[in-house]
């Protein structure tokens, strides 16, 4: 495999976004969420109209990918206040998982942030989710636990993580 980039996406990305974002949820949260709740939210979260509105509210979208043409992931992150950012989304293609993408992910945002004057990272995961290790391994922290009505009847039951940027 070639060494993966991570770039800016735009909205033209937004197919692949929503592509990979079907992909990847179908087999990292099977056994998380109903398929109800997945399908919810895939439509809450990524139908054109919320990522278009996620861009134009200051989003900032990234996606990994090998040969500037095999998408294997994407992130966002974006400004809460003056030096506090919110890692929103982070995925990887599950076969890709352990293969240091999410790290680099990671990495690449907090360069990003930190040129901006960041100096705290937050984000928040599903309290089952495998991925509290991953993020724990970054240096990463629980601040706290939180419940959130996400309409529909779901909800999502999640840890408040942050990092401190040295």
């Amino acid at each position: 495999m070639m060494m993966p980039q991570v770039r800016s996406a735009t909205l033209q990305d937004i197919p692949t976004i929503q592509s990979l974002s079907r992909d990847i949820w179908s087999k990292a949260y099977e056994k998380m969420i109903s398929p109800e709740q997945m399908s919810y939210m895939l439509n809450w979260m990524y139908s054109t109209e919320s990522l278009t509105r996620q861009f134009s509210e200051g989003h900032q979208f990234l996606i990994v990918e090998v040969n500037l043409n095999t998408p294997l992931g994407y992130a966002s992150y974006q400004l809460l206040s003056p030096n506090r950012w919110k890692l929103e989304k982070l995925y990887v293609q599950v076969e890709k998982h352990r293969q240091g993408l999410g790290k680099l992910f990671v990495q690449n945002i907090l360069g990003r942030i930190r040129k901006n004057g960041g100096t705290h990272l937050e984000l928040q995961v599903n309290r089952a989710n495998p991925a509290v290790g991953f993020y724990d391994r970054q240096g990463f922290r629980i601040i706290r636990e939180e419940d959130f009505d996400i309409g529909n009847g779901f909800s999502m039951n999640d840890y408040i993580m942050e990092k401190t940027l040295d």
